[in-house]
């Protein structure tokens, strides 16, 4: 999905391991009651991960969604588990601590 263009998943529901899977290629999902009703196809939609805001930007219909952890957001951030955890090896190599450098 990420490879054709998809920027971000929001859907009535999602399995535990479909958004796990999602995030650790770097692919946001947010599940958000109510968005089935509230789009139709190709409308524009803008997503805020950290407040779990939906906007149909059409329509101005906003929905609430769960919004995603910060450590979530974080892993999304860095571009998916393996870039996160090439940063981290990186860091080492240069004498840092793999702590010292997650908030860089």
């Amino acid at each position: 999905m990420k490879a054709l263009g998809v920027g971000c998943v929001v859907a009535e529901s999602l399995a535990r391991i479909f958004l796990r899977n999602a995030v650790a290629i770097g692919l946001p999902v947010l599940v958000c009651p109510g968005v089935t009703a509230a789009f139709a196809q190709g409308d524009p939609v803008q997503v805020d991960l950290a407040t779990g805001r939906v906007t149909n930007e059409r329509t101005r219909t906003v929905l609430q969604a769960s919004p995603l952890p910060e450590m979530m957001r974080e892993l999304l951030a860095a571009g998916g588990v393996l870039p996160m955890l090439r940063r981290l090896a990186e860091s080492q190599s240069a004498g840092r601590g793999w702590i010292d450098d997650l908030g860089a």
